[in-house]
């Protein structure tokens, strides 16, 4: 698991900023294509265009606000996860130093 992790260290952040690039593209790209449709269709020149980039403007703000949020939970969650199996660690050791102790506690009582 560890050689996977450093092998993919780059692998979360260009995910991340994949997504980010798509909620900005994706509907800007396609407020561009349909206002500019509307706009021709029905003869009236920059309003559907001018509607339809406020919302995607919107959309864009709010994916990129919940991919955020979505990308810091889960480096909380890494973080707490690492934090929790390191604690563990060092119960273990204690754990076994205490054991050591009682067992060489044990041998000099019968010697």
């Amino acid at each position: 698991m560890k050689q996977e992790t450093k092998q993919s260290w780059w692998r979360e952040p260009l995910m991340f900023s994949a997504r980010m690039t798509g909620w900005v593209v994706v509907p800007v790209i396609i407020a561009l294509v349909g206002g500019s449709f509307l706009d021709v269709k029905l003869g009236t020149q920059p309003w559907f265009f001018l509607v339809f980039t406020l919302f995607a403007f919107l959309i864009s703000c709010l994916g990129i606000t919940r991919e955020v949020l979505r990308y810091n939970r889960r480096l909380i969650n890494q973080a707490l996860d690492e934090k929790r199996m390191k604690e563990e660690e060092e119960q273990k050791i204690i754990e076994e130093k205490n054991s050591k102790k009682k067992n060489d506690l044990n041998n000099r009582k019968y010697i």
